[in-house]
């Protein structure tokens, strides 16, 4: 039996719009990608300060209820500004 190949999409959350970010993600959903990665950051980073920034968990709880079958989660999550208590509860839904 041939391997099975798994794709993912890593999307950046900052400088986009939510119905920008929330298209790319019904998009990889019915392209049959597997797995959906924004990633925990508070600020942008190497784009405009004051440009967009979701926040990953509030992100992936509204990602949740949209998809279908794609699987979603934090491609990196901050140590340094999340208390560890909290990230544990974020984390274990």
């Amino acid at each position: 039996m041939p391997p099975h190949v798994r794709s993912a999409v890593a999307l950046s959350n900052q400088d986009i719009t939510w119905p920008d970010d929330r298209t790319a993600l019904l998009a990889a959903d019915e392209m049959a990608f597997e797995t959906f990665w924004p990633f925990d950051h508070l600020m942008p980073i190497g784009h405009d300060p004051e440009g967009s920034c979701f926040e990953c968990y509030t992100t992936l709880a509204a990602f949740g209820e949209a998809t279908r079958r794609i699987r979603i989660g934090a491609l990196v999550s901050g140590a340094a500004y999340r208390n560890a208590a909290l990230a544990v509860g974020l984390r274990s839904g």
